[in-house]
């Protein structure tokens, strides 16, 4: 843990938000619509990736959408930056974890997944509302 602490000391979020987003994200990932455990082979990915997307509206992440949707569009890209910016910190854990870990290949799907949020807040960042 102690190189992720200083890899985040320039992190003005305090490290136990860090511990709590890896928590979050857990629970997340319990509440997704794709069920990771069911996935054996590349054929079952492809599937599951090709089901439409259903709109539950009770659900959590339906329900603070819609509340986020209620306020200026400036709220709305503050919530998203944020949202994103806990993500990319989560894998950058896990990477570093992993990479502890000896697990190389894992380490290295991390790693892609953390560029491509650096990509995503790069293009968000340059958006003026």
């Amino acid at each position: 843990m102690s190189r992720v602490l200083c890899h985040f000391v320039n992190c003005p979020l305090p490290l136990d938000f860090v511990t709590k987003t890896v928590h979050s994200m857990e629970v997340v990932t319990e509440h997704m619509s794709v069920n990771f455990n069911e996935i054996k082979t590349v054929a079952d990915l492809i599937a599951a990736n090709s089901k439409p997307e259903e709109i539950d509206e009770s659900s959590l992440s339906h329900k603070l959408f819609e509340e986020v949707m209620n306020y200026d569009p400036s709220i709305g890209l503050e919530v998203s930056l944020k949202i994103l910016i806990a993500l990319k910190r989560f894998h950058e854990i896990m990477l570093l974890k992993n990479i502890d870990e000896g697990n190389s290949d894992v380490a290295a799907q991390w790693a892609a997944d953390h560029r491509s949020f650096e990509i995503a807040l790069d293009a968000i960042f340059d958006i003026q509302l």
